[in-house]
């Protein structure tokens, strides 16, 4: 189960992303400029926490300097870190810097995992340019650019947006870690991918063979397919895969996680 939760605070990302910074090139890398700063959203201000997990003999980490020594790793990127601030399409630089840095971290022998969001905010950039297009040259012409827009907002469902979405995210981490000569594959899994026991096995294999191959795995959840959330549910104990943020807490305890660090700003992680 999840120990105790280690505030990072509101430090800058590649300075204090992980606690062996210091030994690394995390503690050498500055590439976020205060042109990252969008719409009021300041990069070097979005709140992150490190969870450490138990470790596989079974003892807790039982001080932050001890974290150095984490070998399996998940990184969970919140909507907040992966797109702009209208939420409509990617942070590219961003997610540019975060990859570099987990490349060198998977690149020094660790065992890295991401939990990405942004295929509905790449989709629905996707979906708004394509019926912009389809709109007649008179509509074009006789409507303003931000009156078009608001005419797309309503038709672009989520599910929909995830669809399109999602391959174009997975291109472009697959095109970002290439240039450190790391491979990356996508997972996408819902919550029979956890309940289900044989589907279970086969997704605890798939991640265990990926981490042996030295391939990243890029896990999202399947927003495509997934039924809206039900209020008031009784979970029962379970942690239910709604979001990335549980998706991220299900896995790391599934795959034995020794650290999981969760970069968002939802409320309740300040």
């Amino acid at each position: 189960m999840l120990s105790q939760v280690y505030r990072s605070g509101f430090q800058t990302f590649n300075q204090r992303l992980l606690p062996w910074a210091q030994s690394t090139a995390l503690s050498r890398s500055h590439r976020v400029q205060p042109s990252a700063i969008r719409n009021g959203r300041s990069w070097s201000n979005i709140p992150f926490i490190t969870v450490p997990l138990s470790r596989a003999h079974g003892k807790s980490f039982a001080h932050r300097s001890e974290l150095k020594h984490a070998k399996r790793i998940v990184v969970k990127l919140g909507s907040a870190v992966v797109t702009r601030g209208d939420e409509c399409g990617l942070a590219l630089g961003r997610l540019a810097s975060i990859v570099e840095q987990v490349s060198v971290l998977q690149n020094q022998g660790r065992e890295m995992m991401l939990v990405t969001s942004g295929a509905v905010a790449f989709g629905k950039q996707r979906l708004r340019h394509e019926i912009l297009l389809s709109q007649s040259v008179r509509q074009a012409l006789h409507s303003g650019q931000n009156q078009l827009k608001e005419m797309a907002i309503p038709v672009l469902e989520a599910r929909a947006c995830a669809a399109a979405g999602q391959s174009g995210l997975m291109a472009l981490y697959e095109a970002m870690f290439t240039q450190y000569s790391i491979c990356a594959a996508q997972i996408l899994v819902t919550n029979l991918d956890f309940h289900d026991e044989q589907k279970r096995r086969n997704l605890n294999g798939t991640l265990h063979e990926l981490l042996r191959m030295n391939i990243v795995p890029i896990v999202n959840t399947n927003d495509a397919v997934v039924p809206p959330a039900e209020p008031n549910s009784d979970l029962q104990g379970v942690i239910s895969v709604k979001d990335n943020d549980s998706l991220a807490a299900r896995l790391a305890v599934e795959m034995k996680t020794d650290l999981l660090i969760v970069l968002s700003d939802v409320e309740g992680t300040k």
